[in-house]
């Protein structure tokens, strides 16, 4: 016999269940309505303490962000909530099925929901560049700020969690007869870049860095590439494969700053004229070919001439009493295929 409520058939002789658009079935957390179903939520403790183990049992499983169905045997993983990334500047246009989150400062990376990972990610991540030294009479030949170190890779595993990002700041001209000023680190949660080494200034060596300083006047060395900055871990130790060493002045009265280094290549020593800075690294992680981490250009001596070169480190300071170039921001950038999503 049919069941008929307001003279609709909600139970006919077939035992078929019909409900109207408006209504819904509901026993505790599921529900059937027009449309859509709820099943039963429940985490994983609450799940292997108190949900019963018949075969084909389903619910939703708050911890691990899935519904799962018991086998007979175990739990099992289905449907699960789409990959959530969240951090910097978000880009979906800029490369085809790429996503690109790019950071300009402090902050977090956060992978959630889906189904944990890993995953297979890109990064850039450039230091700051440092600042070219500053030009005073006599020795106004000074260098060019070297690069901010440059970590790049296409293979990064990584799991759901919050990662920390920091960008590293340009380091400031030097003034007159003083050192450009370091770059400080760019990170991606252990992945530190270290920042460029400062332009010597007034016959002193480049300083130290990602990658290294130019040289200034009678004698002033290359900055050595490749080391750390003072505000990274493992001052003063070894930082491999960021960058690269600066030039050296060309040791004569009167005479020009060495390069700063970059992450494509060494400073130029001067010569006839101010040495040139190091070249950058060409990636297309945005999508379009873009250059990361150059140096910057040594100073012209005894004239007030721009010097070639120039990039990411600042620019040397010319001749008289001139203040260098300050160096620029570094950037973190990241991107995953949409595939993932």
């Amino acid at each position: 016999m049919a069941i008929q409520i307001s003279g609709s058939t909600v139970i006919d002789n077939s035992k078929n269940v019909t409900v109207g658009a408006s209504a819904s079935i509901t026993a505790g957390q599921s529900f059937i309505a027009d449309g859509y179903i709820g099943i039963g939520t429940t985490n994983t403790t609450g799940r292997d303490a108190g949900v019963g183990t018949a075969t084909g049992q389903m619910i939703y499983n708050t911890t691990d962000k899935q519904i799962q169905i018991w086998d007979g045997e175990e739990w099992k993983g289905g449907f699960t909530s789409p990959l959530s990334v969240t951090g910097g500047t978000k880009d979906t246009t800029s490369r085809t099925d790429y996503v690109v989150h790019t950071f300009s400062g402090t902050d977090t990376l956060t992978l959630a929901n889906g189904p944990g990972g890993p995953y297979t990610f890109e990064y850039v991540i450039v230091a700051g560049g440092a600042g070219g030294a500053g030009g005073s009479p006599p020795a106004h030949e000074v260098g060019g700020g070297g690069a901010g170190g440059m970590l790049q890779s296409t293979s990064y595993e990584i799991a759901n969690g919050s990662y920390s990002v920091e960008v590293g700041s340009g380091g400031n001209g030097g003034p007159s007869g003083s050192d450009g000023g370091y770059g400080t680190v760019s990170r991606l949660d252990t992945l530190y870049a270290s920042g460029g080494g400062g332009g010597g200034a007034a016959r002193r060596s480049g300083r130290p860095g990602g990658s290294g300083g130019g040289g200034s006047g009678i004698g002033g060395g290359p900055g050595t590439g490749n080391q750390w900055s003072p505000d990274a871990p493992g001052f003063p130790g070894p930082a491999p494969g960021q960058g690269n060493n600066g030039g050296r002045n060309s040791n004569s009265p009167g005479s020009h700053g060495g390069g700063g280094g970059g992450a494509g290549g060494a400073g130029a020593n001067a010569g006839p004229g101010p040495g040139n800075g190091g070249s950058a690294v060409a990636n297309s992680i945005t999508g379009s070919s873009l250059n990361y981490a150059g140096g910057g250009g040594g100073g012209n001596g005894g004239s007030p001439s721009p010097s070639p070169g120039g990039g990411q480190g600042g620019q040397g300071g010319n001749g008289g009493n001139s203040t260098g170039g300050a160096g620029t921001a570094g950037t973190v950038i990241i991107a995953y295929p949409t595939s993932i999503l």
